[in-house]
């Protein structure tokens, strides 16, 4: 019986260390151990339950379906979904790193499978804050004071919970309401840590699978190094505010720098709807719609102009409020500007003629793009990934797509698909990676708040026309047009738009003289 207590013992102070020596490292071991029992329990799901791939048969003329081909995918899609949703758990149970990572993937929605981007997309609202208590504290030590001495009021909920950082809501000793961005106080010591977990993670896919993802690792690293210091956060907002300074229809909240550090970020509180909440923007009295073409016009003016683009846009970044003096109007507040990207100049103008060549079905403008972004084989994929059009379709802008078009679009996307969807995102220019992420992002806000297709495509070519006018302003280091450049600008700007209605008349007849069936304009996307 003795020998039995003092074997409970001994297991018990091994528990005991363990558990004391995981909480003062940060919790490292458990967080380290969790990616490998994911990693582990993934490779046995995909060798016990995942079928082995069979030879893809070139249909016959009844077009009959391989039935192993069938249940491939349908095992596939299965595992997939097991994947994605072992991959949340361990992001939300790990947090930091993890959650920013997921947060990546979920934003891969043109190269990576639904079930994945899907599933991770829940990573943008479900973070797990700290509590009240190591919030306040990690507040008292960067403004090396009491909370109650520098605060009149300090919510212990906090408004919102991100990857890196939680925000409170506060009043400060004279009276102003402010936000207070905390960043979590084990970041630092879990960072390094994380990443040689992620590290391995990639090497295990691509020795079990041959999926080599390690491009993203020094994405991940520099966004990581770039979120965590407050001060350069602080910096990118009044950068992007200064180049937003004429757009009435867009706001930054000012940051109070006596309240901010490397780790505390203090703003003034903004009282707002979010801008997926379609029903408090309707209560406002404002139009869904127009402020679909503000945040179109936004996130254009960053990809097509200035080319300092915020490089974390998720709708919890976004709200929407009355404009304070023209109260029928919406202003769109633009959040969180810890992570911001300046596009190289020449990948820029190059992105602003692809928009012009997309729009005005102008092949060869598309062929020459491709080539100088290093995806010359690619080519036929952008107005897919862009506009949703085959390279030689004959829809109108934004209009429903004829049969002949769809088939078209499939034998690309077969294309596509036999060769390395990996090797495309490899290949792609890394600038091209953040703007596929705002241009995804505009695309879904602009679907879910009733905007057209049409308008979204009209506001790109609009500034992609501004951006290619004000080029050479900008190489004399000026933010603004000469009064010249703004007129060439709306010369381009109508000059694009009435091509852009030859150019839909002439495919109206076109398909009306061939037969070709085509339903109604789509309405939103």
């Amino acid at each position: 019986m003795n020998q039995a207590a003092r074997r409970l013992g001994v297991f018990g102070a091994i528990v005991g260390a363990s558990y004391a020596g995981d909480q003062a490292s940060g919790h490292i071991p458990s967080r380290a151990g969790r990616v490998a029992y994911a990693g582990i329990a993934t490779y046995v799901d995909f060798k016990l339950h995942v079928p082995m791939r069979p030879e893809e048969k070139e249909h016959g003329e009844n077009n009959v379906v391989d039935p192993n081909m069938t249940l491939y995918k349908e095992e596939l899609k299965k595992f997939n979904l097991r994947t994605a949703n072992r991959l949340l758990d361990l992001c939300l149970a790990n947090g930091g790193v993890f959650t920013k990572m997921g947060q990546q993937i979920a934003s891969m929605n043109h190269g990576l499978p639904i079930e994945y981007t899907s599933t991770l997309s829940q990573l943008q609202d479900q973070a797990l804050p700290v509590s009240s208590e190591i919030a306040k504290a990690a507040v008292a030590k960067e403004l090396k004071q009491p909370v109650e001495v520098v605060f009149r009021e300090f919510d212990d909920k906090p408004l919102a919970a991100a990857s890196l950082a939680q925000v409170h809501r506060a009043v400060t000793v004279d009276g102003q309401e402010v936000a207070v961005k905390i960043q979590y106080p084990q970041l630092a010591v879990q960072m390094g840590s994380d990443i040689w977990s992620v590290k391995q993670a990639i090497r295990a896919m691509n020795y079990t699978w041959d999926i080599d993802m390690s491009w993203l690792l020094p994405e991940l690293e520099a966004a990581l190094d770039a979120e965590l210091d407050f001060v350069a956060e602080k910096e990118n907002s009044r950068k992007i505010a200064h180049l937003f300074q004429k757009n009435e229809f867009v706001y930054i909240p000012k940051v109070l720098d006596e309240y901010s550090t490397k780790r505390i970020l203090t703003m003034e509180f903004m009282h707002g709807a979010k801008i997926t909440d379609i029903n408090a923007i309707k209560k406002m009295n404002l139009d869904p719609v127009a402020v679909a073409k503000h945040i179109s016009s936004l996130f254009a003016e960053m990809l097509f102009c200035s080319g300092f683009v915020h490089c974390d846009p998720h709708p919890g970044n976004l709200f929407v409020r009355k404009h304070p003096t023209l109260p029928n109007e919406a202003q769109v507040i633009l959040l969180d500007h810890g992570l911001y990207r300046q596009l190289d100049d020449e990948f820029r103008v190059t992105f602003c003629k692809l928009w012009k060549g997309l729009l005005l079905r102008d092949n060869d403008i598309i062929d020459d793009c491709s080539t100088k972004f290093g995806i010359r084989r690619y080519a036929s994929v952008l107005p897919l990934i862009f506009t949703y059009r085959g390279m030689h379709s004959n829809n109108k802008l934004a209009g429903q797509i004829s049969k002949e078009d769809r088939e078209a679009i499939m034998k690309d996307l077969k294309s596509f698909e036999r060769s390395n969807v990996n090797e495309f995102l490899e290949t792609l220019p890394r600038d091209m990676l953040f703007v596929l992420r705002s241009t995804n992002l505009t695309r879904s806000l602009n679907k879910d708040l009733g905007g057209t297709s049409r308008l979204r495509f009209h506001v790109f070519g609009k500034y992609a026309v501004k951006g290619l006018v004000q080029d050479h302003n900008r190489s004399k280091g000026q933010d603004q047009m000469t009064w010249g450049e703004y007129f060439r600008f709306q010369y381009e700007y109508l000059n694009l738009k009435s091509r852009l209605r030859l150019i839909d008349a002439a495919m109206g007849l076109y398909q009306r003289y061939h037969g070709i069936e085509v339903s109604g304009d789509k309405l939103v996307g």
